[in-house]
């Protein structure tokens, strides 16, 4: 059942058009149910207004578009989504998880009988995508972790990203994910009615292809984690303008990079998202005297794995991974170069 839609008056800015950048902002004042109803099988009849600005950024040669939303929020017991009606027919949602891309249906069935039925959002990390055989739709998210998604009258899905969830107890057994069984203790929680301004930053970005070919795991990193600027330049300092370590492979992901439990070797972390064997090459901005491929928690494999390369005068190291393969490397490089 599809909620009913309800436009809400309001004025739009354009604060930057400039051949590098366009951005525009639309505000308006959305007048919602203050609170539950006191029977908690409702909302209630009285009503607060409360402002809301959606900015919308562009900047040259982007994929992306990057969207910055701000709710004054003065109201409680609610939940305030971002919905995208993609036009794109699928039977199923793929999401970034942990060393993984979920693929799960487009809606979920059964479980009306269980203790605690499953509700209708899935848990996300970085993003999640619908696409069909030409290509697809992927909305990227800073620190958003729910999302539903849902298919309309005419076949094709729509995204809903949860921006703010506000709820006033840690748990509850009168809820329909509860079937009168509580989660947790029954403990009242202000504080998480999320009261106050509050500011979600998610991205859309429309993709040509595979998923995985076409960069959405790479433009994701890219949009959560932008590269931090500054300006000043210390004696000694290495000359710019060269990456220290960079990947090649859209499939696989870096997930981490840090220095050694027990050594003064460099840790690389990888994850083959795909379903097939490949090479990666880890491009090195300062020359590899050694490389190993190890277990997670840094030591030596027992048994033979497909060992690393150093090759290119320890400019570049090839890695083999199989299907799903998370990969823990360490680099070490010459004492004087670190």
């Amino acid at each position: 059942m599809g909620a009913a839609v309800t436009t809400v008056a309001g004025r739009v800015t354009v604060d930057d058009a400039t051949d590098l950048l366009a951005t525009a902002t639309a505000h308006a004042t959305l007048t919602i149910p203050v609170a539950a109803a006191t029977d908690r099988q409702g909302r209630s009849n009285d009503t607060v207004d409360c402002p809301v600005s959606v900015q919308i950024r562009l900047a040259a040669d982007s994929r992306r578009l990057d969207i910055t939303t701000t709710l004054d929020n003065r109201a409680r017991d609610h939940r305030l989504q971002a919905v995208f009606p993609t036009g794109i027919a699928t039977t199923e949602v793929v999401s970034d998880g942990h060393f993984h891309l979920d693929r799960r249906p487009l809606q979920r069935t059964g479980g009306e009988h269980w203790d605690q039925p499953a509700p209708a959002e899935w848990p996300q990390q970085d993003f999640s995508l619908l696409a069909d055989d030409r290509g697809g739709l992927a909305l990227l998210n800073r620190g958003l972790p729910e999302f539903s998604t849902h298919a309309g009258d005419d076949g094709t899905a729509t995204l809903h990203l949860t921006l703010l969830r506000c709820v006033g107890w840690l748990s509850r057994d009168d809820l329909a994910t509860r079937n009168e069984t509580n989660a947790g203790p029954t403990l009242a929680t202000p504080d998480a009615q999320a009261p106050g301004p509050r500011t979600a930053r998610y991205a859309l970005l429309p993709f040509a292809g595979e998923p995985l070919a076409a960069g959405v795991k790479v433009q994701s990193e890219a949009y959560r984690t932008p590269p931090p600027s500054h300006q000043g330049v210390a004696d000694g300092a290495r000359p710019v303008g060269e990456s220290f370590l960079a990947q090649q492979r859209p499939e696989v992901a870096i997930t981490a990079i840090k220095c050694g439990e027990n050594t003064r070797a460099l840790v690389v972390r990888l994850v083959n998202l795909s379903d097939g064997a490949l090479v990666e090459s880890l491009t090195c901005g300062l020359p590899v005297l050694e490389a190993e491929k190890t277990g997670i928690l840094e030591t030596t494999f027992e048994v033979d794995r497909d060992p690393v390369a150093v090759i290119d005068g320890g400019r570049r190291v090839r890695v083999p991974l199989a299907p799903h393969e998370i990969a823990t490397v360490l680099l070490v490089f010459a004492e004087e170069d670190v």
